[in-house]
């Protein structure tokens, strides 16, 4: 359910915008942090969310293996690669857990 601020913002020339510190702390996004834009065509809606990756196959965020600019899981990537790669190569990958 959205709720409305009363803040009215003005982007800049660049089109940036400064989310106030009160709301950043109410959703929980800190200095530097990257935010996830969501957008809503048909109502014509901009939404912010604190961004955490996920795996592009299942969306789990546990045991993710970044390959290249994507993250995958370790459930995932056996499926997909299965026997072609064995768990000491996995150790190659860094591995983020975001519990």
């Amino acid at each position: 359910m959205l709720h409305e601020t009363g803040i009215i913002l003005k982007p800049d020339d660049l089109g940036r915008i400064v989310i106030p510190k009160k709301l950043r702390r109410e959703l929980g996004i800190d200095s530097g942090q990257r935010v996830e834009l969501l957008y809503d065509p048909e109502a014509r809606l901009v939404a912010l969310r604190a961004w955490e990756p996920g795996c592009v196959i299942c969306g789990s965020r546990e045991q993710l293996v970044q390959v290249k600019t994507r993250f995958v899981c370790r459930g995932c990537l056996s499926e997909g690669l299965g026997s072609k790669m064995s768990t000491v190569e996995y150790r190659n990958f860094p591995v983020f857990d975001m519990r």
